[in-house]
């Protein structure tokens, strides 16, 4: 019977041989042309804003605007421009809009009080996802005139603490917005941490005939209406300094539930910053490029069993041959699973398969590794050396 090294070591070569292939492949592979998928940080603020609707306080020159607001269901820009700031505290989450008019004596404006129907008048509307499940949101909406409306998914009997007020001025009328992270169901976020996010505007003073439907506009563009939760942009929480986003947060974007449901990710991240506009690899890059991480792994834990077990020590014969056999097993899976993912390529939902299969193998590994470590000590022990 071949010795261990006879036995293990062409195997081993061609696992890793394929799985440094497989890296190359997957960071490389082509994304696909669509919109890019928004991101912008959020920044921690000592001095949060007074609610009162005029966008005068100093927390706000920290925060990234957020503009080129989309008409939904067109690639075409809003008529009117609307700017979008957002910070936070350990309290709460703050959202400023500001939205250019040029006919602010037509805003549409009837209703008022709590849980009305503002999205008959001139008004903005805030959608979070706290979770980051692209499934499940909030929606907050108020008028030009401080009525307000509010829900939980289907849930429009729900209700929480959040304040919101508006000013009307010359050419542009403004909101401000608090929502505490209570009302949302989270703790405050940590630098790093992710929320999906969208920011709508409804216009309804361009025309008499408009008050009915007027223009809707959003920051991450929906493709028929505000209730797509699975094209929200994302909201980065960092500390004080908004320039710096936390690789955390992108590794967060990359290994995203969107991928697990199979939905469209080699769409380019856009990442705002003071400085500009980012662009980063496609989410489905990423996950790849993360992939190719995670499978290394698993190879440096084989790679030390394989020379554990070419040492020369008093291993009983039929147990030595019992260990290498589950170490070919184990290679032999790496190169069947590689094989299987390089023939039929690679979508969103396999990548997430793929991870924790690899996850999978490298626990057995250390399993693996450690039943070695502890035979040969034993078998030192007793053999006296």
């Amino acid at each position: 019977m071949p010795g261990p090294t006879g036995a293990v070591r062409p195997r081993t070569r061609w696992a890793w041989r394929a799985l440094t292939l497989l890296a190359a492949v997957l960071v490389a592979w082509p994304a696909c042309a669509d919109e890019p998928i928004l991101a912008a940080p959020v920044p921690l603020t000592p001095d949060p804003p007074q609610i009162d609707g005029v966008l005068d306080d100093p927390c706000w020159e920290r925060a990234v605007p957020l503009a080129e607001f989309m008409k939904v269901g067109s690639h075409a820009p809003a008529s009117q421009p609307t700017v979008v700031r957002v910070v936070r505290d350990r309290r709460a989450l703050y959202v400023a809009f500001e939205c250019y008019e040029p006919l602010i004596d037509h805003l549409a404006r009837d209703h008022t009080g709590h849980d009305a129907e503002v999205w008959f008048d001139d008004s903005v509307e805030l959608f979070i996802d706290p979770t980051h499940s692209h499934q499940r949101y909030y929606q907050f909406a108020v008028n030009c005139v401080g009525a307000r409306f509010d829900r939980h998914m289907e849930d429009i009997d729900w209700t929480a603490p959040w304040r919101a007020a508006t000013h009307i001025g010359e050419d542009r009328w403004s909101v401000e917005v608090a929502v505490p992270f209570a009302t949302l169901g989270v703790r405050p976020p940590q630098p790093g941490d992710v929320f999906a996010a969208n920011f709508c505007r409804n216009r309804k003073a361009s025309s008499p005939e408009s008050a009915m439907h007027g223009e809707w506009s959003n920051w991450a563009p929906t493709q028929s209406q505000y209730h797509e939760p699975e094209r929200f942009g994302h909201l980065i929480f960092t500390d004080a300094d908004v320039a710096e986003v936390p690789a955390s947060a992108l590794r967060e974007l990359a290994e995203s539930p969107l991928c697990a449901r199979g939905l469209p990710m080699s769409r380019p991240v856009r990442l705002i910053l003071p400085r500009g506009v980012m662009e980063y690899q496609p989410y489905v890059a990423m996950a790849r490029a993360s992939l190719a991480e995670a499978e290394s792994a698993p190879r440096r834990t084989l790679d030390e069993v394989e020379k554990l077990l070419a040492r020369p020590c008093p291993l009983d014969p039929e147990l030595r041959d019992a260990l290498l056999a589950r170490f070919n097993e184990l290679a032999d899976q790496a190169i069947l699973l590689l094989r299987d993912v390089m023939s039929e390529g690679v979508d969103a939902a396999q990548l997430q398969e793929l991870k924790a299969t690899l996850a999978d193998l490298q626990s057995q590994a250390e399993e693996l590794l450690w039943e070695v470590r502890f035979e040969l000590l034993f078998a030192e022990v007793t053999s006296g050396r």
